[in-house]
């Protein structure tokens, strides 16, 4: 999240250098490029409701206009409006699975990579179901009549 949020902040600054300065005109397809990434990297942040970022129309956003939603995002993260499941079986993030179940955020891409473990793809964000990581989990316990104590 830090990383997003510092990520925000540097492209703001850029944006305002554009919106400020007197170019020829400023490169729309690297405001719209912008745009886009600020809309999957909220996805993988776990800001559902910001994604519509990813699927803006091409076509020359104005800096003006991409400053606003990049300070959206910022919002966001500053109010921690940070998506936590709603209740016990909602899909988790990788952060939310690897925090839940006190795993590490590799150990659950690795079990997502090899099948171990079913979840969903939502572009390159990935939503794991609780059941299947608890029923992973289980079938990793040994049995209770082992000489492991």
């Amino acid at each position: 999240m830090k990383a997003y949020r510092r990520w925000l902040k540097a492209k703001l600054a850029y944006l305002d250098k554009l919106a400020t300065e007197e170019l020829d005109g400023p490169d729309y397809d690297d405001v719209d490029n912008t745009v886009r990434e600020a809309g999957r990297r909220a996805a993988v942040c776990g800001l559902p409701e910001l994604v519509y970022l990813s699927r803006l129309p091409a076509g020359g956003l104005a800096p003006g206009r991409a400053r606003e939603y990049l300070a959206e995002c910022l919002a966001a993260i500053e109010k921690g409006r940070i998506a936590e499941p709603v209740s016990d079986d909602a899909p988790l993030t990788v952060a939310q699975a690897a925090k839940r179940f006190n795993l590490g955020k590799r150990t659950i891409y690795r079990l997502v990579e090899t099948g171990e473990i079913e979840a969903a793809r939502l572009g390159k964000a990935i939503r794991i179901r609780p059941e299947h990581l608890e029923a992973y989990l289980h079938r990793q316990r040994p049995a209770t009549g082992s000489l492991y104590v």
